[in-house]
């Protein structure tokens, strides 16, 4: 089992996150606010493809309309 830490940028970048957590069937639950932003959504979803981890992405309306590639990019990765 791959254990994985918060990257430090991580928590500079957003300083109150949730996490949550299932005993019962042993899974981390991952969602990303406030995308999508350029170069940053598309190493996260590069790191999640590559490690076949499902996330979920609360985007904001207006960085979805002036993010449109990255936007498309989350929906093309089936998060």
């Amino acid at each position: 089992m791959k254990v994985f830490k918060t990257p430090r940028f991580h928590t500079w970048l957003y300083p109150v996150r949730t996490r949550g957590f299932s005993s019962s069937d042993n899974s981390v639950y991952l969602t990303f606010y406030d995308g999508p932003k350029p170069r940053l959504t598309s190493w996260f979803l590069d790191f999640l493809k590559q490690e076949k981890i499902p996330a979920t992405f609360f985007c904001v309306g207006q960085n979805s309309v002036d993010q449109p590639k990255e936007f498309q990019h989350i929906l093309d990765n089936g998060h």
